[in-house]
């Protein structure tokens, strides 16, 4: 992974070597800008480079949302669950508690 310490040579050597995909978020949001824009002038030279690196690039993203989705979908069912739950327990108390109920025993 490359932080913001990360020596503007080395990062050279690594883009040269192709070891870093610039293009995923974790990898270059601790960089400074000049090292950055540098990093990638590199990897625009190489066409292959720059394609191979949005291909896993994008495939990445997809199983992280993928996870993400996964993640949403089960909320989604627990929070309808207890909004179900919650108006079948409403229409209980209603039934046994409702308004008649409580003025027929406060008022004789």
């Amino acid at each position: 992974m490359v932080n913001g310490n990360y020596d503007a040579s080395a990062l050279r050597e690594d883009v040269a070597k192709k070891k870093v995909n610039l293009l995923y978020f974790g990898n270059f949001h601790k960089m400074k800008l000049e090292n950055y824009e540098e990093a990638i002038a590199i990897m625009r030279k190489d066409k292959d480079y720059i394609y191979n690196s949005l291909t896993k690039d994008l495939y990445y993203l997809g199983v992280v949302l993928e996870r993400k989705y996964k993640i949403l979908r089960w909320t989604h069912t627990v929070f309808m669950i207890g909004i179900i739950l919650s108006v079948i327990a409403f229409g209980i108390a209603f039934h046994y508690y409702g308004p008649e109920r409580v003025l027929a025993t406060v008022v004789p």
